[in-house]
């Protein structure tokens, strides 16, 4: 049986997480899905179709999907350089107007993204996900989000805990807002009367976007 790596040369596996594989060969990295559902592939052929119509510098070119007879695979171009976390980890720090260059250049590249047809959200954007090329940043993984289920309710969320988009959050913030009594955020902190879990969200959102915080 023919497998869809066959086309490829000098394939070398990046992350296997469950049925989702990140494979580089050569210029191009394949995201590969194990999955016979006839509806899953329809869906991930149906978000190709929508990310290959992204040109932007700052977005990784999406170039359709290959399959074979176990899976079927997500095809962008490999940008190489080095993450925003990988170069936070190694000490790097930005001055005030480097920090404004970098917003200024995402929020670019996401408007292009978010005023596609039909608009694109990324869902997990993050220092793991931005490359510094040496000439600019560029956005990456359309796809390196995981699924789960918020503990309110059956809302299906995309995105790593903690940094995925606000937007999908909305119905269960608005069950939030209309809930009057005690809330148990986790078992650490007990019962929280509502104005203490928004304080609570408030430092967590503080903490995950401390990065952009410039350091001496």
């Amino acid at each position: 049986m023919e497998d869809l790596l066959d086309r490829y040369s000098n394939p070398v596996t990046l992350s296997k997480r469950g049925p989702r594989h990140t494979i580089r060969c050569d210029d191009v990295v394949i995201k590969r899905f194990l999955t016979l559902d006839p509806l899953d592939r329809e869906r991930i052929r149906a978000r190709a179709e929508a990310l290959k119509t992204l040109d932007h510098p700052g977005l990784a070119r999406c170039h359709g999907v290959v399959e074979d007879g176990q899976s079927i695979a997500l095809v962008y171009s490999w940008v190489e350089g080095e993450t925003i976390a990988q170069m936070i980890d190694d000490g790097h720090r930005w001055s005030e107007a480097e920090l404004y260059d970098f917003i200024v250049a995402i929020c670019d590249a996401m408007l292009t993204a978010h005023t596609s047809d039909p608009p694109i959200v990324h869902r997990d954007l993050k220092p793991h996900n931005i490359v510094w090329t040496g000439e600019r940043f560029v956005v990456i993984d359309f796809d390196a989000a995981r699924e789960f289920a918020d503990s309110v309710g059956n809302v299906s969320v995309i995105g790593t805990t903690g940094y995925a988009a606000p937007e999908q959050f909305l119905e269960t913030v608005d069950r939030f807002k209309v809930h009057d009594g005690p809330i148990v955020a986790s078992p650490v902190f007990g019962e929280l009367t509502p104005e203490e879990a928004l304080k609570l969200q408030l430092q967590h959102c503080a903490h995950h976007l401390s990065f952009l915080t410039p350091r001496t």
